[in-house]
């Protein structure tokens, strides 16, 4: 759906049932699968309207991804600031009922059809509320690192303690009427810091504020760098979509382009399919299905991403993955996309 006909329900529609047709849309992307390599281009043609000056890529023959994907939830009228303001309400409300132990509070804050997605956890409110509250929030236990809103969407990174480990955690609500009903998430222990000396718990910094269509853009940048690099190989990625002055706060990650070039050498097989989108300010942030075949033994992980973007190039990064149990030891049966 063009992001024009979206405003359009966006304003028409009350958000139960416009929230009923974000999750329609979500399971009906799951279905068809954009094929290997697909690219965006914008009515100029390549993102941002730069020359693409290296390898054999024709913008003119693209194919779209699933609209859900890509679509830009349209920010800054009326109904799109309470939508964001019930989203930022409901997630302080979540953080300060698991903080002070209110586990009938932050029950109630979950739909009777809540769906969890993360294969590690078991499927309803109650559980997740159960879960929630088996953390020290108030000394450290849990402590959020990054925070994004688009419509009903949430993203979140957080430091977790867990003992003596520390993991990053990211979580993608959706939520819409001071309820929750969706959720997915990504963990993984943290090692410290990156050859740069960075971490994914770094001070992320001011966002800035950008319009609607720059948004999108941003979002598409994203995509065509994403399939560019991961899954067609393309020695010309890294120069065309990554800034100079690249800042990398991955875990074993190096700043610059040169780690990204040498990198892609070690990517044999890699496929990566973007499953949802968020993005606030010159911040995007994606949830990947990811699979790698390393030493012949074949992964699949739930892949987290976050781009910061200035100037049509790719400026900093924030990611990680979770590598998928065997589809037996998945605690729900909702699958983790």
């Amino acid at each position: 759906m063009h992001w024009e006909i979206e405003r359009m329900i966006f304003v028409q529609m009350k958000l139960p049932i416009f929230l009923l047709f974000v999750v329609a849309q979500h399971f009906k992307s799951t279905e068809a699968q954009a094929p290997r390599g697909w690219f965006i281009a914008t009515s100029t043609g390549p993102v941002c309207s730069l020359t693409y000056d290296a390898g054999t890529v024709d913008f003119t023959s693209v194919v779209q991804p699933p609209d859900s994907i890509i679509s830009t939830w349209i920010l800054g009228d009326e109904r799109s600031a309470t939508i964001v303001a019930q989203s930022k309400d409901i997630q302080a409300r979540l953080v300060n009922s698991a903080t002070n132990k209110k586990m009938d509070d932050l029950k109630n804050l979950f739909a009777p059809t809540f769906t969890q997605h993360s294969p590690q956890k078991l499927d309803g409110g109650d559980a997740m509320a159960t879960y929630l509250t088996s953390f020290d929030w108030a000394n450290g236990g849990r402590e959020t690192v990054m925070e994004l809103y688009e419509g009903p969407y949430t993203f979140t990174l957080s430091k977790m303690k867990m003992g003596a480990d520390t993991f990053a955690v990211a979580d993608l609500w959706i939520q819409g009427r001071s309820k929750f009903y969706e959720h997915w998430d990504a963990m993984r222990m943290s090692p410290g810091p990156n050859l740069s000396g960075r971490t994914l718990f770094d001070p992320v910094g001011p966002m800035k504020q950008v319009a609607n269509d720059e948004r999108s853009k941003n979002k598409e940048l994203v995509v065509n760098s994403l399939n560019d690099y991961r899954n067609l190989k393309n020695p010309g990625s890294v120069k065309h979509f990554y800034a100079e002055d690249f800042i990398e706060h991955s875990m074993g990650g190096k700043d610059g382009l040169e780690p990204l070039t040498t990198a892609m050498a070690t990517l044999k097989d890699m496929r990566n399919d973007i499953k949802a989108m968020v993005a606030e300010g010159d911040l995007v942030a994606t949830l990947s299905s990811l699979t790698v075949t390393v030493e012949n033994d074949f992964r699949s992980y739930v892949y987290v991403d976050v781009y910061r973007v200035k100037d049509c190039k790719l400026k900093e990064h924030w990611s990680f993955g979770e590598r998928l149990p065997n589809a037996d030891a998945f605690k729900n049966r909702n699958g983790p996309f």
